[in-house]
């Protein structure tokens, strides 16, 4: 029996000695510092998240917040209500992280909602290597919905530095739904950025409005398994690029799905499939007024993408074989 009774106090200890995790907590921001009277409050977000733990949720009050944000752990980001502004420019060309936007994701199970981001660089970026250089890593689970992301042009942007709005590479199960993405450099939304072990793969892109791009307003290349269905794409292209496309499948684009979208007035091509674009289906969506084809397939003839039930009305109308 004492020996019954030393073994349950020996096992008493080791259960106060090791303390169960830490339940998520919501961790509450407002440049102010007021939060309405909840706590934890902080005036800026990078604090909050330094100090939230994984899967906590911080909730950001409407205002202006002039912060390069970085999420390198798995919570979430939310408007605790209206649509709290994240601007960052960057104002220097020589400044060596200069290509940072207002949002860049270094981390699995990430969510961002309900924002207006304004950035000259890669706006809202689901990142694939460190920002400070180094191997690349993958990500998986992030859900980016109900945001506004507008690109600028500032004093300090180079020729040629085209930023896209909403950018990732070497993810998974990625869901980009229900933004509005306007007036970027570079492409609207960018996925994969054509190097190897830089794929995005399983990810849905829906209801999402792409609008005055300067390139492309839905590009993907090197990706698989990916759905692009219902956006609403608008006047892509305004340099007279070889990327002026509406939607653009890229080298190493396959076995995608692309349906139930609205591109008009593109500077090139309203929904193309370049030469190493294969095995995908394109259907039913609706593509008019671009400036050279509503829908084309660089490809062979007959054609290695699967194309059905699209409407066009441009003259050129399609370049797709049967």
């Amino acid at each position: 029996m004492k020996k019954l009774l030393i073994l349950v106090m020996v096992l008493s200890a080791l259960l106060i000695a090791v303390p169960a995790g830490a339940d998520p907590i919501t961790r509450y921001v407002d440049h102010k510092g007021k939060c309405d009277g909840n706590s934890p409050c902080y005036t800026t977000i990078n604090d909050a998240i330094g100090d939230a733990s994984d899967g906590d949720t911080v909730k950001v009050y409407p205002g202006v917040y002039r912060e390069f944000v970085r999420i390198g752990k798995p919570l979430t980001l939310e408007a605790a209500r209206g649509q709290p502004v994240i601007q960052w420019l960057n104002f220097s060309a020589s400044d060596p992280e200069r290509y940072r936007g207002a949002i860049r994701i270094e981390a699995s199970e990430v969510t961002v909602r309900g924002f207006l981001l304004i950035s000259d660089g890669d706006v809202l970026g689901l990142a694939c290597r460190p920002l400070e250089g180094g191997d690349l890593f993958s990500t998986t689970d992030v859900l980016l919905e109900n945001n506004h992301v507008k690109g600028v042009r500032t004093a300090y942007t180079e020729p040629g530095n085209h930023r896209p709005g909403i950018f990732a590479c070497n993810t998974s199960n990625l869901i980009v739904r229900n933004n509005i993405v306007q007036n970027t450099t570079g492409m609207g939304i960018f996925l994969g950025l054509g190097d190897s072990g830089t794929d995005v793969t399983d990810s849905v892109i829906e209801g999402n409005l792409v609008v005055d791009s300067e390139y492309t307003g839905i590009g993907l290349v090197r990706g698989s398994g990916n759905t692009v269905r219902g956006n609403d794409v608008r006047s892509a292209g305004r340099g007279n690029h070889n990327l002026d496309d509406g939607i653009r499948l890229g080298v190493g684009a396959t076995g995608n799905t692309v349906e139930n979208n609205r591109v008009f007035g593109s500077n090139r091509d309203g929904i193309r499939a370049v030469v190493a674009a294969s095995g995908n289906t394109i259907q039913n969506n609706v593509s008019r007024g671009n400036a050279r084809y509503d829908i084309n397939d660089d490809g062979p003839c007959p054609s290695d993408n699967t194309w059905s039930d699209n409407i066009y009305r441009t003259e050129g109308g399609s370049a797709v074989c049967p």
